[in-house]
């Protein structure tokens, strides 16, 4: 039982991991290209006492057909000095969804995999391999 359950929790992860890193690299092949500037700075307060609170950076762009998107980006930082307003990033978004799809990078980086993509991706293969093991050496009893 152990086995089977492994290997669906690898299964599930496993596929999420990779259903991430092939969205970007879709979005990367026929999204639209262009600059987003940050036009506000939010403070997010620490959750626990002692750590310190996340500067979330507000961006917008202009998509090709002249609409203003304006989404709160997924790149936090503990200093508030790392992202200001004015600052210009990269993004790379659907034309279709652009306020759903998209991934932005720092002024002359290209869009990439976040470090979590993979760790899902492994973890997954991981599982996945470790419940067909259990599986295995259980029927070997």
């Amino acid at each position: 039982m152990l086995g089977i359950i492994l290997v669906t929790a690898g299964c599930i992860a496993g596929l999420f991991g990779y259903q991430e890193l092939e969205d970007l690299n879709s979005l990367i092949d026929t999204g639209e290209q262009t600059q987003a500037t940050v036009i506000k700075v939010d403070y997010l307060s620490p959750s626990k006492q002692g750590d310190s609170g996340q500067y979330i950076p507000i961006v917008q762009w202009q998509s090709k057909q002249g609409k203003n998107i304006e989404v709160r980006v997924n790149l936090s930082s503990p200093k508030g000095a790392t992202y200001r307003v004015g600052n210009k990033l990269n993004v790379i978004y659907d034309p279709d969804k652009p306020n759903d799809r998209y991934y932005v990078a720092k002024q002359g980086q290209q869009p990439k995999p976040r470090i979590t993509d993979y760790v899902t991706l492994i973890i997954g293969i991981v599982f996945g391999l470790g419940g067909l093991l259990f599986i295995r050496e259980s029927r070997k009893v």
